[in-house]
């Protein structure tokens, strides 16, 4: 996944083991194939408890904390998505701020990503936006969208 998107990813986990990661992210793309999968990618790095000493991986992919996120079944990787509605709803985004501000339950990040974040509602995006100014120190914010 490195070379999809540069050093980056690998730049974030080291400064991640550094503390120093950006705690909030923006990406474009398609959430099966393109930016959703590198969110994904993003927080198996960020979570792995085994990295792959090669340069060209980024988490090893069978560890426990790879494969739940893989399976999306991982604590400390939260998912929100649009409501059947087609739109991220403000109690949705208060809900995931919420649970951003504990700690990491089973890591030492929290990962939340908001895939198709251009669908939040206009409340939704006011509830966010001091959260994505100030994250929560163990927290990582990704907003995940296919327009720019």
């Amino acid at each position: 996944m490195s070379s999809a998107i540069g050093g980056s990813l690998t730049s974030c986990r080291a400064r991640s083991r550094a503390t120093r990661c950006r705690r909030a992210s923006f990406s474009r793309g398609r959430a099966v194939s393109g930016s959703g999968a590198l969110a994904i990618a993003v927080a198996q790095a960020l979570s792995c408890v085994r990295p792959a000493p090669a340069k060209d991986v980024d988490s090893c992919g069978t560890c426990q904390a790879c494969t739940r996120i893989a399976r999306g079944v991982h604590p400390d990787v939260l998912v929100v998505e649009p409501g059947e509605n087609g739109s991220i709803k403000v109690d949705q985004v208060r809900d995931i701020v919420d649970r951003s501000m504990y700690r990491p339950f089973d890591g030492k990040r929290r990962v939340v990503i908001i895939d198709d974040a251009d669908a939040l509602v206009p409340a939704a995006q006011n509830a966010l936006l001091k959260t994505l100014e100030e994250p929560p120190s163990s927290s990582v914010f990704m907003l995940v969208t296919v327009t720019p």
